[in-house]
């Protein structure tokens, strides 16, 4: 089948289509697009329909959903890749792909599969970037955590155990707040820590981009292992960078 159809790059924008639906996608967008979503949601409710006729609730039910919808689910979210990604088949574009699969649709697994943890994480709550702490844990300051975090021996561990700190910009606005930053790296690394990685954050300006995109198109953030520009970002991504904890020395 993949010999079949021409060659390309596309490359459909699920993170945003998961986030929203079709039907949020259908707004302002132009003639050729609205007929290509109406015959996409015209296959879907087919789909539904035939899957009611066979007794198949559960696949009836989250058709409902998606992807007209945004999802809520890891079901409708898996579901919702399934169809676009089939949609384009149908056009002759055999040779897509699904780009960053894991940054979209890990969110949802997450949710849906992995129950709480000892760190005072609950369920369906989003686990700390990298080697860090829970995101709702409120400790004793920065300090408190490297002596936590450097504890374990992770000589063995593959790429030393990154851990990940937000510090509030003001940390870097002056010589002396910075001296300090530098101090607190070297207590990192004199505990026997491998690798920190540090981002400055502003919480109520992240806050502000949310609602006002058009504000910050430059905002730039560090996820985990890649960085991106705020207001591109998934709100479920957007969330889990603001519920970090912001720091100060």
């Amino acid at each position: 089948m993949f010999e079949l159809g021409y060659s390309n790059n596309m490359v459909v924008n699920y993170g945003k289509i998961l986030e929203h639906g079709l039907l949020w996608l259908k707004e302002g967008s132009d003639a050729y697009t609205c007929r290509s979503i109406d015959a996409i949601l015209g296959l879907v409710e087919r789909y539904r329909g035939e899957a009611e006729k066979q007794g198949l609730s559960e696949i009836a039910q989250t058709l409902t959903r998606v992807p007209a919808y945004g999802a809520q689910t890891f079901l409708q979210a898996s579901q919702c890749v399934r169809i676009l990604n089939f949609a384009l088949w149908l056009e002759g574009n055999y040779h897509n792909t699904l780009g960053c699969f894991d940054q979209y649709i890990y969110p949802y697994y997450k949710a849906d599969t992995m129950g709480a943890s000892p760190d005072g994480r609950r369920q369906g709550e989003p686990f700390g970037a990298n080697y860090s702490i829970s995101l709702f844990t409120r400790p004793d300051g920065p300090f408190s955590i490297i002596r936590s975090m450097t504890k374990p021996d992770l000589r063995k561990v593959m790429n030393g155990g990154p851990l990940t700190l937000e510090f509030h910009e003001s940390m870097f606005n002056t010589p002396e707040a910075t001296y300090q930053v530098g101090q607190f790296v070297k207590e990192f690394i004199r505990l026997g820590g491998h690798q920190l990685q540090l981002c400055v954050i502003n919480t109520e300006r992240m806050l502000d981009a949310q609602a006002h995109p058009e504000k910050y198109p430059l905002l730039i953030v560090r996820i985990w292992g890649w960085s991106a520009y705020f207001v591109e970002l998934d709100r479920s991504f957007q969330d889990h960078v603001i519920a970090r904890q912001e720091y100060s020395l």
